[in-house]
Order: structure tokens, then sequence, then C-alpha cells
């Protein structure tokens, strides 16, 4: 009752709380997180001069537990309570844009003077013919030249994979008669297996 009482005044405290309060609590929150660690140590070495040892640290353990839990609500309802206050700057700030969007006055937007569609069955006019023939040379010849590279690299593969494809059955043939010239008979076959 006590621990949730605290967690609804810090909740409605941080939510109208500026940053620097936040941060003051924050820093609460560490300092109360670094005494509870520093009374479990302290009852952890008091632990070890009783006879029951571990019943004494289970209970050390309990109570550090149960006051990090409570202080880690605490940080949660100050990481919520934070998160709504600048969610809720934010849209303060988005409704001010809009309005001052909407109170702002308008410009006035120029006229477009219709344009007329070309007519199909008149001739293109001059300019628009000189142009289309330098691109469609243009593109002609990287097509050409780029066939020619294929066709010259294609050439290169083929000679490399016939010069591969000699290195490879000479040195089968090296290796076959390095095996022949070693003196020693060939291993026997596996006995056949009975029916």
């Amino acid at each position: 009752m006590k621990s949730s009482l605290a967690a609804l005044l810090l909740l409605c405290m941080c939510a109208t709380a500026p940053a620097q309060d936040v941060e003051a609590e924050r820093r609460r929150i560490a300092d109360e997180r670094a005494r509870v660690n520093a009374d479990y140590e302290a009852a952890r070495k008091a632990c070890y001069r009783r006879f029951a040892v571990n019943d004494c640290l289970d209970d050390a353990r309990q109570r550090r537990n149960a006051a990090a839990a409570d202080l880690r609500r605490q940080e949660v309802l100050l990481n919520d309570a934070e998160r709504a206050r600048r969610a809720a700057e934010r849209q303060r700030e988005f409704d001010q844009r809009k309005a001052a969007a909407l109170i702002a006055p308008v410009a006035p937007v120029a006229p477009v003077a219709p344009v007329a569609p070309p007519s199909l069955d008149a001739p293109p006019p001059p300019a628009a013919t000189r142009q289309a023939a330098p691109q469609a040379n243009a593109r002609a010849k990287p097509g050409s030249e780029a066939r020619k590279r294929d066709a010259a690299e294609a050439a290169r593969n083929r000679q490399a994979f016939e010069a591969r494809q000699r290195q490879a059955e000479a040195h089968k043939a090296e290796v076959l008669e390095r095996n022949a010239n070693r003196g020693k008979p060939p291993a026997a076959d596996l006995p056949v297996p009975p029916p």
C-alpha cells in the first residue's frame, strides 16, 4: 500500500514536473539502489558470522530483491511519466504548427496557360529530326562495341578453358606414369561377400 501510494504520488509529480525534477528523482532512485546494495553486502557479511548462513543469505537476498523491485517500479513510472510528458509536448507543438499553417495566408497560384496538344498528321519540327539521328547513331555504337567486347571475352574464356583442360590432362598422365613406375603392385580387389 505504501509503495503504491508513493508510486502514484511520483507519477503525479512527474507528469507536471520539469526535467530538473525528473533528473533529481532519477538520482534519488540511483542513490537508493546503491544504499540497498550496500545494505545487502553488509547483511551478507554478517550472515557469515552466524550458524545458519544460507537462511540468513536467503533473507538478505529477499529483502534486497523486494527493495530493488520497488525501485524498478518507481523507475518505470518515472519513465512512463516522462514519455507521456514528451509526447504531450510534441503534440502541443504539432497542434501549434498546424494552427499556424491554417492561419497563414495562402499565396495565389499563377494560372497556367493551356497548351494545345500536337496534331498527329502534322510533320515533326525539323530540330526534332536532327536531334533524333545523332541519338540513334550514339545508341548503335555502344551496342556494337559491347557485342565485340563480349565476343572477344568469350573467345578468351574459351581459350583459358581449353588451356586448363590440357593442363589437367597432362597432370593426370603424369600421375598415372608416376604410379606405374613406383614398382609396387596395385592393391588387391576386395573379397566378394558371401551369398
